[in-house]
């Protein structure tokens, strides 16, 4: 699964290019939900998105700071936590005691 703010749909029927704003509230559950209705379970995550605006700090605006921190910060959060309520969820499933 690749994901990004706009990415084009795939021809490959292993790859799902899904677009999502890691900014937007709940777009962790969308990613992980989507990447589990296609493939049905996650074996890895790479968080890899990240944000940098190239200017003096004492110039960054809150818009600056809000767009940093929700993609470098909120972004990897929502995604690593669902995807890893995905995976302990499949392994309590696969687990009989």
């Amino acid at each position: 699964m690749a994901t990004s703010r706009s990415i084009p749909q795939s021809e490959d029927p292993q790859l799902l290019a899904f677009s999502e704003d890691l900014v937007r509230p709940g777009a962790g559950e969308r990613i992980v939900a989507a990447a589990m209705d296609r493939f049905g379970r996650i074996d890895t995550v790479v968080n890899s998105a990240g944000v940098y605006i190239g200017k003096p700090f004492t110039e960054y605006t809150d818009e600056d700071f809000d767009l940093i921190v929700g993609v470098n910060l909120r972004g990897f959060f929502n995604v690593s936590r669902s995807a890893v309520g995905a995976m302990l969820s499949a392994v309590r499933e696969a687990v009989t005691w």
